[in-house]
C-alpha cells in the first residue's frame, strides 16, 4: 500500500468514528454550561469516559485545577490511542500540532509565573500534562529568572 493511501487511514477513521459516538450531545453540552458548581460538573462526568481520570480530583471537595488536568489527561489518552493507528509519516505532524499547543501554553505559564516570582513547586502544579522529559521540565520550572528560563530553551525546539 502506498503511503498516504486511503487504506492507511481506514482503521484510524473507524476508531475516530467510534470515539465520536461517545461525544456529548448538544443537550448534554447545554446542561454542562448551566451547572452552577464544579461538584455538579464532576457528578455529571461520573459514569462517562472521563470518570477514570477525574477520580483523583474528587474528594471531600472537588479541586477545579485537578479536574481540569484530569480532563486533559483523558484527552491525551484518547489522542495516544488514535495516533497509534496513523501512518508514521503523519504521526509527527499531528504530534507537533496537538502537543505543541499544550507545550506552548506551558511555556507561557512558566514565563508568567517566573515573572510573578513564583517557585518551582507552584509553577509545576499549574502545568498541563505534556510530553516533556522530566529533566527538561525540571530545568524550566526551577529557573530562577526569565533570563535563566530563556537560556534553558536555547538549543531546543523552543529556543
Amino acid at each position: 500500500m502506498k503511503k498516504g493511501s486511503e487504506g492507511d487511514y481506514s482503521y484510524t477513521y473507524g476508531v475516530v468514528s467510534a470515539k465520536g459516538l461517545k461525544l456529548f450531545t448538544d443537550k448534554q453540552m447545554a446542561d454542562l454550561a448551566m451547572f452552577k458548581s464544579v461538584g455538579e460538573i464532576t457528578a455529571f462526568l461520573e459514569g462517562t469516559e472521563y470518570e477514570k481520570d477525574i477520580q483523583e480530583a474528587v474528594g471531600k471537595k472537588v479541586d477545579p485545577e485537578k479536574l481540569g488536568r484530569a480532563i486533559l489527561r483523558h484527552f491525551i489518552r484518547i489522542y495516544d490511542e488514535i495516533i497509534s493507528f496513523l501512518p508514521e509519516a503523519d504521526k509527527s505532524t499531528l504530534e507537533s500540532i496537538i502537543m505543541g499547543n499544550i507545550e506552548t501554553e506551558n511555556l507561557e505559564i512558566i514565563a508568567r509565573m517566573l515573572h510573578a516570582g513564583k517557585g518551582a513547586e507552584e509553577i509545576e502544579k499549574n502545568l498541563s500534562p505534556c510530553r516533556w522529559k522530566e529533566d527538561f521540565k525540571k530545568t524550566l520550572v526551577s529557573a530562577k529568572s526569565i533570563k535563566d528560563f530563556a537560556e534553558a530553551l536555547k538549543g531546543t525546539a523552543y529556543g
